[in-house]
């Protein structure tokens, strides 16, 4: 995984890492279900998913 991480860094000229790609990925189906199709989260499972990805922010 460091290995994919760091060609995921070199490809993206420093801007990404493998988990701020997937953060990315995550928010935009996540905006793009909100969005299309109206679905939206409950309160509590927003906090939880903010308060899980911050926890494990640039780890790799």
């Amino acid at each position: 995984m460091r290995d994919f991480s760091a060609w995921i860094r070199t490809a993206s000229h420093g801007w990404l890492d493998i988990s701020s790609a997937v953060f990315l990925i995550f928010l935009l189906r996540g905006l793009r279900k909100m969005i299309l199709m109206k679905q939206y989260p409950s309160g509590s499972q927003m906090l939880w998913w903010a308060v899980s990805l911050m926890r494990g922010w640039r780890t790799v």
